[in-house]
């Protein structure tokens, strides 16, 4: 299925190992990260990344993820400052008990205040990660959402250091054109999601279901042969050729 983000416990899945590490080197320095900004290329797999990174974080981290192709992240304000509301609650219940309902930027930005000092006070990171994030820039075009956005996303980013704010995409902030993002986050760092190696290539065809939570999975899978004797003595190298390394 071509497309769609895969879910790793049941469909052949690659944790991109050297980028997940790039990312927690990211969100663990230091006193804060100033952001990060996932792009590539359209099927490279940059929702299959951010989507599959709880179990390969350190435990102290939690990643929330919003689509922005999610019909509530872009009917409204009030919508979408909702939603990543639900969504930090539901990875983070502490959140729950700060009092705040995010219903506007004014109570959103209060909301993450509280979840900033209560994860201080509880030694966590909260990964925000926002996928599809150009939406974000053509919404604001359209006017569904508000231009005082970005510099809302700014201050958090600077104000709250025990959340880091993901954007995860095909473009760069300067190729978008109705908001100059460059300018409102303008420290946040860019992690490129390349084409498989060949040893990803490799485990893709090898060992499918290796990274599944379900034993069971691993159980079947491991009970195959999907190696030299299966794919031929060069199979899975020509795959990776012909293929260019795309998944």
């Amino acid at each position: 299925r071509a497309g769609d983000p895969v879910a790793r416990d049941a469909e052949a899945f690659v944790p991109r190992l050297d980028l997940v590490g790039a990312i927690e080197a990211e969100i663990m320095a230091g006193p804060g990260c100033p952001g990060l900004l996932v792009c590539g290329c359209r099927r490279l797999g940059k929702s299959t990344l951010i989507r599959n990174l709880d179990g390969f974080l350190p435990e102290a981290v939690m990643p929330a993820i919003v689509s922005m192709q999610n019909p509530e992240a872009f009917v409204s304000e009030a919508s979408l400052a909702a939603l990543l509301g639900r969504e930090i609650r539901r990875v983070y219940p502490a959140a729950g008990q700060v009092g705040v309902a995010p219903a506007d930027l004014a109570t959103l930005f209060q909301f993450l205040q509280a979840c900033n000092e209560r994860l201080t006070a509880d030694n966590r990171r909260l990964l925000l990660a926002i996928d599809e994030f150009e939406e974000l820039d053509r919404r604001i075009g359209t006017g569904q959402l508000s231009p005082d956005l970005p510099p809302t996303l700014r201050e958090s980013i600077q104000s709250h250091r025990r959340i880091t704010w993901l954007f995860a995409g095909t473009h760069h902030f300067s190729q978008l054109r109705n908001v100059r993002w460059s300018s409102y986050l303008v420290s946040v760092r860019t992690v490129e999601v390349p084409v498989f190696t060949r040893e990803e290539t490799r485990l893709l065809l090898s060992e499918p279901l290796k990274y599944s939570r379900r034993e069971q999975a691993r159980q079947v899978i491991g009970s195959q042969t999907f190696g030299r004797r299966f794919w031929g003595e060069d199979g899975m190298d020509r795959i990776h050729d012909e293929a260019g390394g795309w998944p």
